[in-house]
């Protein structure tokens, strides 16, 4: 199984906290999978099989980022996401 771990940035380059990170469709079928950040901005979603995602991000201020990802089961899929 994959994941899906990264970070979510403000334009300023400071860490956004409680930013919603979710599986928002794919080539694979998924389930329900969503994280919200740590205070450094962090998230991790876990036990996804190897395929193409589209990881969604939303911000509590309304801002919305979407970006595909590839996950395979050999490494972890790293992130970033400035917002």
């Amino acid at each position: 199984m994959g994941i899906i771990a990264g970070r979510v940035l403000g334009k300023d380059g400071r860490p956004i906290a409680n930013a919603s990170a979710m599986i928002g469709g794919g080539t694979v079928s998924y389930q329900d999978i969503a994280a919200l950040t740590n205070d450094q901005g962090e998230f991790q979603l876990t036990n996804l099989q190897p395929g193409e995602y589209t990881l969604v991000v939303n911000t509590d201020e309304g801002v919305s980022h979407s970006r595909t990802v590839q996950v395979t089961d050999q490494t972890d899929s790293q992130v970033e996401i400035r917002v």
